[in-house]
Order: structure tokens, then C-alpha cells, then sequence
């Protein structure tokens, strides 16, 4: 009887054993290019540096594939213009890692990794170059249908494009207002120094609802003129935060919350700016029918720029999105610069600043207004702000017309007395008796409230 057993047992063994093996698949070496990835469940691996003339270099037509590029290199569009990698749409769980690609002198449209309508792509540890024209690094696009479980983290990408023409080193570009949720993190990412002057990007996201975590990147811009760090456009509840973005060049802009973009939070980033004279820089921008997002515990240094504000809010168009931003907040965040440190322009309104560190060097405005009656600034205060500036705190408001309406200073501290309120009505300075806010003079706020602890940021 134990002898059956133990016989039963032996070929329900070998049984398995060869099922096992019909099901599972070796590892797939890529020795030349162009390659179709096309087996379900496979890892396909590179071995030696590859070179692909046109054309997609590698395609992903299968679910559930791993590319492991084993710190090798794929070259692409080295005689005219190409994809390195593009994944079929609709195509889910693609991870790609350990892989450089680099484009070639073909020049553009060329894309590094091209993924419409994905869901669950992972591309962690690659190196990219973009050293032509009109090149993108990873394009997530036309994702039409919600897509989940994104993960870029811990690439360099170097972007370089030629005069004339735009780039972008992660884009993601939904197309239809899709959920796009995920984490862009820990990626290092260099633009320039070639001229470009067509707005290039380090991270684009257009018409992309989240959230998506943008966290922990290190974002050196050395544009010589244009250049944007963390650019939403139409793009809703995201956090970006704990970023590092130095700025050199004319331009630009650090953080770029515009077209109407909603419900995001931005805080605990660190922008250092050395920009150069020929056009003003920014290093957070608000505009274009913005709203309910908040802005706290950022520190920005434009001290060293020649044009550089630290936060430049206002601004509205004829075309859709229509209006100014409005019901945003910036609290608790430090600001220094020899130019503007805050920069209320062209047209704002119901938003919200206190307890703000806000701070000018040499000839700088720690505030400085500018509306038209076209044009109007209404509804802002400041609450417990402490403006420091070595000159007269004056001239902060200009303009024509009547274009202010509402504006409060409420309990804020200014080291070298008020503004001078009186070239313009609907300016208000209340120094006593105002409610009681989310910090004091005395006390400054280290814990804002509405520090998220999870991703979850739009309205129920």
C-alpha cells in the first residue's frame, strides 16, 4: 500500500514538473533590432548595444512583459526619425529597467518609450539622452480609459533639444481628461544648455486627472532661454512635493500650475533660481482658471536671479480655460528675491496668503501688484505674512484705472512699515482685531494643517 502511495506520488510530481515546463517560458535574448516583443509573460534581456537606423527599435506587443536592458544601450534613429520602444495600445503590466536609450543624429519627432493607453508600465533604473529635435523621453498618451499603477522612478534623463523645437523629458498626455494614477519619483532629470526657446519641460502633465505622486525629483534646468520644471495643464489632484529644481536661464518657470488645472498640492519643494536677464522667471506660476490648490511649506530662492520671482500669480485669457485662478491658499512657505518675491499680476481673485516668510534683497519688492480696470486684482488677503525688505515697503501697487477691490492685510508684519495703500481704494490694513488664524507673529506655523497623508486629494 506505501509503495502505491509513494508511486502516486512520484508521477503526480513529474506530472506537474512537465506542466511547468509547457507553461513557462526561458529568458529571451535581443541580439538585433527592430524586435517584436509578443509572447505573453515573458522577460526579454539585452546582452550587448544595439543599434536600430528608423523606426519603432523595439515593440511590445504582449501583456505582462519584462525588458531588462542589463545596463546595455539602444540607439535609435540613427538615419531618420523613430521610436526605441513602442508598447501597442491598451497593452497592461510592461516593466522596463536597467536600460539606456539614446537618440540618434536623425533628429526628431523621436521618442525613447512611447506607451498610449497603458496601464501598470513600470520603467525604473534607465538612462535616457535626447540630444536632437523634437524629442520626448517617456510619453505616457491617449489614454482614454483610466490608467493605474504608473511607476517612473529612479531614471536619468538628459534633454538637450535644438533651437526651435520643444521636448519633453517624462510627458504624460491623457487626451480625454482620463484617470491617471501613479508615481513619477527619485528621477534625475537635466535640460540643456542648447537654445531653445519653445517651452521644453522636464515633466508634463496635460488633461491628466489623478493623483499622481510627483515627489523626491532633482530637476537642473541650464535652458538658455525658456525651460519649465513641473508643468499641469487641465490637470487635476496631484501632489508634488520634497522636488529639487535649479533654474538657470531666462523664461522660466520652476512649477507651472496653468489651464485650469484643480485640487493639486504643491509643497515642500526647494527651487533655487540663478536666471538670467532677458525675461522674467518664475519659480511657482499660477494662471489660467486655476483653483483650490494649495501651496505650502515651499522654500524658493530667486536672491541670485536677475528676473526672478518666487511665486507670480494672475493671469487670464480669452479661450478656454476662461478666467483668472481663484480659491487658491500659499501658506507657510519661504521666499526671498532681488526682484519680486510675490507677484500679484494681470487678473486674480479669492485667494488666500498667510503665514508666509516673504523676503527681498537689494533693489527686490518683498510684493509688488500690477492690474489694469481689464484686469482687476479682488478678494485676496494676507494674514499673519511677515514681509522684510531694506527699503521703504512702497510703490508696491500700480496699474490704471480702479482695478482693486478688497484686498487685506491682516495682522502681517513689515519690516520697514506698511505699504502705502493710497494711490489706489479697495486696499485694506486691519493690524488689530482680525480672527484668529492658523498662526501668530510670535508662533510660527511648522505644522500647516492639510499635510496629506495619502494620495486621495479631490472633493468626494
Amino acid at each position: 500500500m506505501l509503495k502505491n502511495i509513494h508511486t502516486f506520488l512520484l508521477l503526480s510530481t513529474l506530472i506537474s514538473q512537465l506542466a511547468l515546463a509547457r507553461t513557462s517560458h526561458a529568458e529571451v535574448t535581443i541580439s538585433s533590432l527592430p524586435f517584436r516583443c509578443d509572447r505573453n509573460g515573458e522577460t526579454y534581456t539585452l546582452k550587448t548595444p544595439l543599434t536600430a537606423s528608423s523606426g519603432p527599435a523595439i515593440e511590445i506587443l504582449a501583456q505582462n512583459i519584462i525588458l531588462d536592458g542589463l545596463d546595455n544601450t539602444i540607439t535609435y534613429a540613427t538615419t531618420a526619425p523613430g521610436t526605441a520602444i513602442q508598447i501597442t495600445t491598451n497593452v497592461k503590466n510592461v516593466q522596463i529597467t536597467r536600460l539606456s536609450i539614446v537618440q540618434g543624429p536623425a533628429g526628431g519627432p523621436a521618442i525613447s518609450i512611447r506607451a498610449p493607453g497603458i496601464s501598470a508600465l513600470a520603467v525604473t533604473y534607465c538612462q535616457v539622452q535626447l540630444l536632437e529635435k523634437a524629442a520626448n523621453g517617456i510619453e505616457i498618451c491617449d489614454t482614454r480609459e483610466d490608467s493605474d499603477s504608473l511607476d517612473i522612478s529612479r531614471n536619468a534623463i538628459i534633454l538637450n533639444p535644438k533651437a526651435g523645437t520643444a521636448g519633453h523629458a517624462i510627458l504624460i498626455d491623457a487626451s480625454s481628461a482620463a484617470k491617471v494614477t501613479g508615481r513619477i519619483t527619485e528621477n534625475t532629470i537635466t535640460m540643456g544648455p542648447q537654445l531653445s526657446s519653445q517651452y521644453p519641460s522636464c515633466l508634463s502633465l496635460l488633461d491628466a486627472h489623478g493623483p499622481i505622486e510627483i515627489a523626491s525629483n532633482n530637476l537642473v534646468m541650464n535652458q538658455g532661454d525658456t525651460g519649465q520644471g513641473i508643468r499641469l495643464w487641465n490637470s487635476d489632484g496631484h501632489l508634488i512635493h520634497h522636488n529639487s529644481i535649479l533654474m538657470n536661464g531666462a523664461h522660466m518657470r520652476g512649477i507651472l500650475i496653468d489651464g485650469g488645472s484643480d485640487y493639486n498640492r504643491i509643497y515642500d519643494n526647494t527651487v533655487l533660481m540663478r536666471t538670467l536677464s532677458g525675461g522674467a522667471s518664475a519659480g511657482i506660476r499660477v494662471r489660467y482658471a486655476s483653483s483650490h490648490n494649495l501651496f505650502y511649506t515651499n522654500t524658493i530662492d530667486a536672491s541670485s536671479a536677475q528676473e526672478g520671482y518666487a511665486i507670480r500669480y494672475g493671469g487670464s485669457q480669452s479661450t478656454s480655460p476662461q478666467g483668472p485662478p481663484s480659491h487658491n491658499e500659499f501658506f507657510s512657505n519661504t521666499l526671498i528675491s532681488s526682484s519680486r518675491a510675490i507677484s500679484i499680476e494681470e487678473s486674480s481673485s479669492d485667494t488666500l496668503f498667510y503665514c508666509n516668510s516673504v523676503s527681498a534683497v537689494g533693489p527686490g519688492y518683498p510684493l509688488y501688484f500690477y492690474a489694469t480696470d481689464a484686469q482687476p486684482v479682488s478678494n485676496l488677503s494676507f494674514s499673519y505674512d511677515e514681509f522684510k525688505t531694506p527699503q521703504a515697503f512702497s510703490g508696491i501697487f500700480n496699474g490704471t484705472g480702479s482695478p482693486y477691490s478688497n484686498v487685506l492685510f491682516c495682522s502681517c508684519r513689515f519690516s520697514s512699515g506698511p505699504p502705502d495703500q493710497r494711490s489706489f481704494s479697495g486696499i485694506h490694513l486691519i493690524e488689530s482685531g482680525c480672527p484668529a488664524g492658523p498662526c501668530s507673529q510670535d508662533t510660527p506655523d511648522t505644522q500647516p494643517p492639510g499635510i496629506p497623508t495619502g494620495l486621495r486629494v479631490l472633493p468626494p
